[in-house]
């Protein structure tokens, strides 16, 4: 409850087509051959298409996409699957110096593009796949000191622009999926704990109106055992959007870990009060917990 939720969508291979006739033949093709998986013919297509378009954002993600599936594997495994919760699932395994060669033609294409969000996400969450959770924690840093100034004029895939009043909002709300799986990590990855911490610290002071990296950060100095670290941002979260039930489940958690009954179940009831379906059904489920 106390983790904003979001689906961890490893990689968007496909991206939707746009621009002029020339450029929706050859993306059009490299789209059928890369989804045919005929690799070799694929290879020889992007060459075609990087000689006659050496600057289109397009070209540079068909070549990221061709090295990195050029070698994927799919393999069941058991753990946490992209949509949070534990069982049996089909995982994609890729070879990370395919995947980092992949990603240095998205760095190319951001050279000349880097207003590409999509780039930028495309990078992160394929590292995370591979769990080089170091680089994936640099680039997202990274992309936070930069991203003020792109955000109103990010644009997503075919060059679709995110509408200017909403670039903010969109790359904050999109973002909550990397602290996810950072989260997730952290017991086991010490790179994953620095990328959290790292990148949390940098969101608060590029964006001192949002409280999302608050709640992130909260949530790793609750873990380790730092309740007054904690305390203190979630109470300044509170002071940002006194309304959030988000903030207000983590400082029932809290209070309730510390002992300190009656804050936890103010705050437990601002949950049954404001929060979705899930949410209420989680705070009355800790209150019986903790014998509130």
């Amino acid at each position: 409850m106390s983790v904003r939720k979001g689906v961890f969508v490893v990689l968007v291979f496909a991206q939707t087509a746009a621009g002029l006739f020339a450029q929706e033949d050859y993306k059009a093709k490299y789209l059928e051959l890369l989804n045919s998986k005929q690799f070799d013919q694929l290879s020889e297509w992007l060459a075609e298409w990087e000689a006659a378009e050496p600057e289109n954002p397009e070209m540079f993600i068909g070549y990221f996409n061709y090295f990195c599936q050029r070698n994927m594997q799919t393999a069941a495994a058991m753990g946490r699957m992209p949509n949070g919760q534990y069982g049996l699932y089909n995982q994609l395994r890729f070879r990370d110096d395919d995947v980092y060669e992949g990603i240095s033609y998205l760095d190319k294409g951001l050279g000349s593009t880097p207003n590409r969000l999509d780039m930028y996400w495309g990078k992160i969450e394929i590292l995370l796949k591979i769990e080089d959770y170091k680089t994936a924690g640099d680039t997202f840093h990274d992309l936070l000191a930069v991203s003020p100034q792109y955000n109103t004029r990010w644009l997503l895939g075919g060059n679709k622009p995110v509408p200017a009043k909403e670039g903010e909002e969109y790359f904050i709300g999109y973002a909550d999926r990397y602290y996810d799986a950072f989260i997730a990590a952290m017991d086991r990855s010490e790179d994953a704990a620095n990328a959290l911490i790292q990148c949390a610290q940098k969101q608060i002071e590029v964006y001192p109106k949002s409280n999302h990296a608050h709640n992130y950060l909260a949530i790793y100095y609750m873990d380790h055992g730092k309740q007054s670290e904690s305390l203190a941002l979630l109470l300044a979260a509170e002071k940002i959007d006194p309304k959030d039930y988000i903030i207000a489940g983590s400082l029932a958690q809290l209070y309730a870990e510390m002992g300190e009954k009656k804050k936890a179940k103010t705050y437990f009831n601002k949950v049954l009060k404001a929060g979705n379906s899930q949410s209420k059904e989680w705070a009355r489920n800790m209150i019986k917990e903790y014998g509130l």
